[in-house]
């Protein structure tokens, strides 16, 4: 029962009464099911007082029974029928957009109500972890963006906090795997089925570094975790910052973090002193039954005692332990690199003197130190005919069927199938391959990272050799920083002055991961249709001239796109096939559409697209058809653009042009017609009333 005077009509809610059966989950549908439900005549202001009941009771009609429908299925590349049924009919304005927001978040809180009313009741506890999919316009798809809903009762987490890390964990291992595939599949379903652009940009922060547990919302049961990255190296640690406390209020001095700290460690050990003091009675307790046992077999009448082996298994470590040893094992390798420096050194300044002294070169002395033991290796023996003879001896097929038939015709048809299977499961195993996890990623990277460098450390000591590399991702699936290494730190600095602008290897590290999580393609990197409709035309145009070069033979070929069938198709000899669009143009005048760029581009790379090579007769055909409609007037000929100079006497020029004609007259009849033209005229035509001129070449001529 509703108030219907109270009750706030959604976007397009004025429709028609819609029947029991047909409500669906929107703005509109939970409208018309109060309309049904009617009002309370004998009692006012009973639902504005009691709203939120109400209104979770709404909710709650749509959500009942919905776990155990079995409509829970959907294709891998869309969402849920419901889902995209709700997006559809609120997205044509911002209004109703707006409500859909606010009934999803209904939801939330009925969802968390019934899980603080189920705790409550039963004395249980539940934890629900939730991740819209969705991120902050223009924030890329990483663990440090993403965010996680939970829940988790109050009382619980106060009343534990030795389980605060772990809960922590839990949580980050949530946003690292199914949170992060969720928000990687988000976009594509949203710009598939709905249309979205995603091409807003937005204020990107990356979230605070979490180091202890966040406070819930007031009153409340709700938490929000921020995703944190995954570090290579655990061994580097950051101070916590001012205030890690989601609560902005509450701003803590680096003391009182400390002191926080220390209470938490004092309560912990307390807890484990008390849990291990009872787990040691009840070993001792233990330990006394099984000597009273052990004494009962070995002194009874004609008995063994068994005695069982058994492995000591060694007591886990905490963390603080962890964390000691690994920073003995970092300082012990720090050393070890510093001893093999000083080493590495000794040993170059020693070449050098012996070079000095010895007047050669030091790479000679490095050699012979590296390769002193090559001649007791490669002892010069003398040679044996017969290893020479099956040296060079390859073993054929047939000789090994001659060793191995009588075995294989000895065999009976059931090993013969064993055998089969045996050969078809070693085939089937050796073609999976594990899928790693983001953590077994980066430390698959780490571990080639650091064989490289001892590689190139050894061939540079060997050979002599300078080199660096740089490792990126290409896949946002994992979190991993640019891995630059140099051999020498004067090879960095190099780079700079190689360069000629300002070397940021952290920067440029950053841009080429870009480049290769959008899939090495420029056009992804681009944010705007414009920019990316601006490269197509330009690879259009790039790839128009490089045919035509290429079919000429002439690198100082142009591509004429208004004047095509003159200064190209008569010209050359060659046609255009497989244009896409309608009417050839210039790349710069076709439309801003996308799909269509890219069809002409895709024709032009994959030879759909391309020019052709005219036969005599063909050629013959198109400069009579285009003699024929220049005559008649149904094309115009080419006009030059207006000179800059026109109407300017030009002084010495026509001495010059008569001294021309002069030579030409001399060397003979020239081929070309010319027709005369004031020098001065605003427009020069290369067709009269009585002669048309399409070309130097006497083919081209038509009287």
């Amino acid at each position: 029962m509703h108030d219907i005077a109270t009750l706030h009509a959604p976007y397009n809610g004025d429709c028609p009464l819609i029947p029991w059966t047909d409500l669906k989950f929107n703005p509109v549908g939970v409208y018309h099911l109060c309309l049904h439900q009617g009002v309370f005549p004998h009692r006012p202001n009973f639902y504005k007082t009691n709203r939120l009941k109400f209104d979770a009771a709404d909710v709650a009609w749509f959500a009942a029974g919905m776990h155990k429908d079995g409509n829970h299925d959907h294709s891998p590349q869309t969402f849920h029928p419901l889902a995209e049924a709700l997006q559809k009919d609120t997205k044509e304005m911002p209004k109703s957009r707006s409500e859909c927001k606010e009934l999803l978040h209904r939801v939330q809180e009925l969802t968390f109500d019934l899980a603080t009313l189920w705790d409550c009741a039963l004395g249980g506890t539940t934890m629900i972890l939730h991740c819209t999919g969705t991120t902050v316009p223009g924030a890329p798809i990483q663990l440090e963006y993403l965010k996680a809903q939970v829940y988790l009762p109050l009382a619980f987490v106060s009343h534990k906090p030795q389980l605060h890390k772990p809960i922590m964990k839990l949580v980050q291992l949530f946003i690292e795997t199914i949170g992060l595939k969720t928000s990687v599949d988000w976009p594509d379903h949203a710009q598939a089925l709905f249309g979205y652009s995603l091409t807003q940009t937005g204020i990107v922060r990356a979230n605070r570094p979490m180091t202890s547990f966040p406070n819930p919302e007031r009153n409340s049961s709700y938490y929000m975790f921020l995703g944190q990255p995954i570090t290579p190296s655990v061994a580097t640690t950051t101070s916590p910052p001012i205030s890690t406390s989601y609560d902005d209020g509450n701003v803590l001095s680096a003391e009182a973090y400390e002191i926080f700290d220390l209470h938490n460690v004092i309560h912990t050990l307390q807890e484990e002193k008390s849990s291990l003091a009872k787990d040691l009675e009840i070993l001792r307790s233990q330990v006394s039954i099984l000597e009273n046992q052990l004494q009962s077999y070995s002194t009874g009448p004609g008995s063994t005692a068994h005695i069982r082996y058994t492995t000591t298994i060694k007591p886990a470590i905490s963390a603080e332990q962890r964390k000691e040893k690994a920073k003995e094992r970092e300082q012990t390798q720090e050393e070890i690199d510093n001893a093999v420096n000083e080493w590495f050194k000794n040993t170059i300044a020693k070449a050098n003197e012996l070079a000095d002294r010895f007047n050669k070169k030091p790479r000679h002395f490095l050699d012979i130190f590296f390769h002193g033991g090559a001649r007791m290796i490669n002892t010069q023996e003398k040679v044996n005919p017969h290893n020479a003879f099956l040296k060079g001896h390859v073993v054929s097929m047939v000789n090994i069927k001659c060793d191995y038939m009588d075995e294989y015709n000895a065999l009976k048809e059931e090993e013969h199938e064993e055998l089969a299977c045996k050969h078809k499961e070693n085939k089937d195993s050796s073609r999976k391959l594990w899928r790693p996890l983001p953590r077994g990623r980066i430390c698959d990277v780490s571990n080639v990272k650091w064989n490289m460098i001892f590689l190139l450390n050894g061939l540079k000591a060997h050979i002599g050799i300078e080199a660096f590399f740089c490792i990126v991702r290409n896949t946002p699936d994992y979190h991993i920083q640019p891995q630059w290494y140099f051999t020498s730190e004067t090879l960095a600095d190099y780079m700079k002055i190689a360069v000629r602008k300002r070397w940021d290897a952290h920067e440029v590290g950053t841009k080429i991961e870009a480049f290769s999580i959008a899939g090495c393609n420029p056009v992804n990197l681009l944010s705007t249709s414009k920019q990316k409709a601006d490269y197509l035309k330009s690879q259009i145009r790039h790839k128009f001239e490089s045919n035509l070069e290429e079919i000429t033979g002439n690198p100082h070929t142009v591509m004429h796109y208004l004047c095509f069938e003159e200064d190209i198709v008569l010209r050359y000899g060659i046609d255009l096939v497989g244009y896409t669009y309608k009417k050839l143009m210039n790349p710069s005048d076709l439309s801003t559409s996308l799909p269509l760029l890219k069809a002409l581009l895709d024709a032009l790379e994959n030879g759909t697209c391309k020019f052709v090579k005219l036969s005599a007769q063909e050629l013959k055909k198109r400069q009579d058809a285009y003699n024929t409609k220049l005559i008649s007037g149904e094309i115009e000929p080419h006009k030059r653009k207006r000179r800059s100079d026109a109407g300017v006497k030009q002084k010495g020029k026509h001495a010059h042009v008569n001294n021309a004609a002069d030579r030409d007259e001399e060397e003979g009849e020239s081929n070309i017609d010319v027709i005369e033209h004031p020098k001065n005229s605003e427009f020069i035509d290369n067709a009269t009333d009585n002669a048309i001129v399409l070309s130097a070449h006497p083919s081209f001529t038509c009287l």
